[in-house]
């Protein structure tokens, strides 16, 4: 959250909000992905799945142009996951960014008012 160098303080209270909003939301996702993965009779999340949930969803329409929609590639050997990796990757460079973005606007706004 320190990112921005224009950031000095961040209230004790805005770490544990951001926290519960992220798990809520990756509960969100997570629910509806796994309501595509029962339709399609499989135990499995996929990164289709995750697709499909938010193509689904108007909530995280925001997503759409982060997530790709493609075919999902087979796992490597060893590797469990399959396509989750570069899609979590994706998410995170993206809530990074707005989240950012959306400091430095704050900060901008609290010193105008001063």
């Amino acid at each position: 959250m320190k990112t921005d160098e224009d950031v000095r303080m961040i209230s004790a209270e805005a770490p544990v909000l951001f926290a519960k909003a992220c798990e809520m939301f990756i509960l969100e996702l997570s629910l509806r992905a796994w309501i595509h993965t029962e339709e399609n009779k499989r135990r499995t999340l996929q990164r289709n799945d995750i697709a499909m949930a938010i193509t689904k969803t108007d909530v995280f329409d925001f997503l759409i142009d982060i997530v790709p929609r493609d075919d999902i590639k087979p796992a490597k050997k060893g590797e469990t996951c399959g396509g989750l990796r570069s899609l979590e990757v994706s998410l995170r460079k993206h809530v990074r960014k707005n989240f950012v973005t959306h400091c430095q606007t704050e900060a901008k706004a609290c010193k105008k008012k001063m």
